[in-house]
């Protein structure tokens, strides 16, 4: 019989058959980088979530102090001066330590801190109830700074390490909304404790922190962990190449900026239950107000840190700032009673912390190789200059006003941090593809 064969077709020979062998032998190990890096990516997820974890539940604890001054000044016998010296306290450690374990960690590799810096907030912050005197209550305070600081840093950047470049203000915004929700919930089961067993009872609460301490100490993801990103090393570590003056330039950028926006971030949420209680709304309902200008924030790190990846973070930071500005002084120039008032303290909160995630993100993008430090800087120094700054503008405001006072942060603050902002990124910071 003869055979008929179709143009284009071949009959399947045995030489064929071992071609199409061959082939598919040599075919199949350019799938396995691809299921690979799946695999690394759903790994990196699981880890940041675990970190996601770790984030709320030090959180919590590092609101304690504050939830119990009400109950602790009094029994000691101390001023409100007092709680003004503990609250500095923990915010100069802060400010200090963050930075420096943040370039140690990129330096060294360190994943310790992570640990050991939830194991110390939450020491610290739970025998606060138990001090019996001033300068023990301190100590009590400055343990815990050590802590968060030893934590915030170095966790921060093993999140941005293990998220993928396109993904990195996705991972980022929802790493920073649950560190978020956990200084929501402190003060609420510290509330709870205290009116069931007294300030002094509280140290029952370190117990769960010890337990995720011991879990940490073989589940903690290595700092110098990595996913391999979408794009080219090239095109998203071009700090390796710059110039030592362009980098200081821009971490002088960074903490400007970030100041600035620390310090109308420190004013709103100072001066927003005072603000409440103006317009008549009362203590319960000035403080209200203050959560709902949390809360939003918590929002806002989520939504601007997703907008970094389609947008950019530069720009993020550019339109949070702006935006800032006229929403922040419709709480002062409508004086609305209602629903207003919270409309526009929500936004101001929404975009205040939407910027300060994309600062971060910003900068560890830029320098890729010192994430630890910029975040250090942005969750540290930045946060705590700004926090001193209210300082003398809380003198200011008795001799102003309050919504004079307010209104200049709201103004001065964004304004400048896009002046300074703004011409930083007219430099181009990636480099042009090759060929």
């Amino acid at each position: 019989m003869a055979t008929h064969t179709f143009p284009g077709a071949t009959l399947p020979g045995r030489a064929s058959i071992g071609a199409a062998a061959r082939a598919r032998t040599t075919a199949a190990p350019e799938r396995r980088p691809a299921h690979d890096n799946v695999r690394a990516r759903h790994r990196a997820a699981t880890r940041v979530g675990l970190l996601g974890l770790v984030h709320f539940v030090n959180d919590a604890y590092s609101c304690v102090l504050t939830a119990l001054l009400p109950a602790v000044l009094p029994a000691l016998g101390l001023t409100i001066g007092a709680g003004g010296v503990l609250t500095a306290t923990y915010q100069l450690v802060s400010a200090v330590l963050q930075p420096v374990v943040g370039h140690l960690s990129d330096r060294r590799g360190m994943g310790w801190p992570i640990w050991v810096g939830l194991g110390l907030t939450a020491l610290g912050s739970s025998v606060v109830g138990l001090a019996p005197t001033f300068p023990v209550l301190i100590a009590c305070a400055a343990v815990a700074s050590v802590g968060t600081s030893l934590f915030h840093p170095v966790a921060a950047a093993t999140v941005g390490r293990l998220a993928p470049d396109e993904g990195r203000g996705r991972w980022m915004g929802l790493y920073e909304t649950v560190g978020w929700a956990g200084t929501v919930v402190g003060p609420l089961v510290i509330g709870l404790t205290v009116g069931w067993a007294g300030p002094a009872g509280t140290w029952p609460i370190v117990l769960p922190a010890l337990v995720l301490v011991l879990a940490l100490t073989r589940l903690a993801p290595s700092p110098t962990a990595t996913v391999a990103p979408s794009t080219p090393v090239a095109e998203t570590a071009p700090a390796r190449a710059g110039r030592p003056t362009r980098l200081l330039a821009f971490l002088g950028v960074f903490t400007l900026v970030g100041s600035l926006r620390a310090w109308t971030y420190s004013a709103a949420a100072l001066f927003l239950p005072l603000l409440g209680s103006e317009v008549g709304l009362g203590a319960s309902g000035a403080a209200h107000l203050l959560t709902v200008f949390l809360a939003a924030g918590a929002l806002g790190s989520l939504a601007c840190g997703s907008a970094s990846d389609r947008l950019g973070a530069r720009r993020v930071v550019a339109g949070a700032l702006a935006l800032a500005v006229p929403l922040g002084l419709g709480m002062i120039l409508v004086e609305p009673r209602g629903l207003g008032l919270f409309a526009f303290a929500a936004t101001t909160g929404f975009l205040l912390t939407g910027a300060y995630t994309g600062l971060t993100v910003a900068g560890q993008r830029r320098l890729p190789d010192n994430t630890g430090m910029v975040t250090g800087l942005n969750v540290g120094l930045t946060t705590g200059l700004g926090g001193l700054a209210v300082i003398p503008l809380a003198a200011l405001a008795d001799d102003v006003g309050l919504r004079t006072a307010l209104a200049g942060a709201l103004i001065l603050g964004p304004l400048l941090a896009l002046v300074i902002w703004l011409p930083a990124g007219r430099t181009p910071h990636r480099p042009a593809p090759s060929g």
